[in-house]
């Protein structure tokens, strides 16, 4: 009797570890899918080197002055930006600072995704002026003031 059941339970063990192990790989390769998916996803939205930059700094520390201040670019238009991408879903809002902040879901640098360098570490660039022309104005988000 004990012999039978340690029997079953070995046959059951192996179950199982056979279905953990098909579940590991059901998540690798479901993970990879989505991961592509979300890099497609993020090229086709973040086509300039301000989203990018702007993105990239969104970590859910950095308010809306600092990444104007880091970056020269307009809070104005990164507090736009932040609106729209956490509307579209590549951006969450953080517990901290009562939600008022932002964070990127991942990283461009975990999708493959170059990451261009910051304007203020491009000190012998000449300074761009922001274009904000693909920006609706009534995007905005009014109840964001960092």
């Amino acid at each position: 009797m004990e012999t039978e059941i340690n029997r079953l339970l070995a046959e059951s063990n192996a179950k199982m570890d056979k279905i953990i192990l098909l579940n590991e790989e059901l998540l690798k390769w479901t993970r990879f899918d989505k991961k592509m998916k979300l890099k497609e996803f993020i090229q086709s939205t973040l086509t300039t080197d301000n989203e990018k930059i702007i993105y990239e700094l969104t970590d859910g520390e950095m308010s809306t002055r600092d990444i104007e201040a880091k970056c020269k670019i307009n809070q104005k238009t990164v507090s736009t930006y932040w609106q729209k991408w956490q509307t579209m879903g590549i951006l969450e809002r953080t517990e901290k600072y009562s939600g008022k902040r932002y964070r990127k879901i991942c990283s461009l640098k975990e999708l493959g995704i170059d990451i261009p360098q910051s304007k203020e570490l491009i000190a012998t660039e000449p300074k761009a002026q922001e274009n904000q022309s693909d920006i609706k104005e009534d995007t905005a988000p009014s109840n964001i003031k960092e």
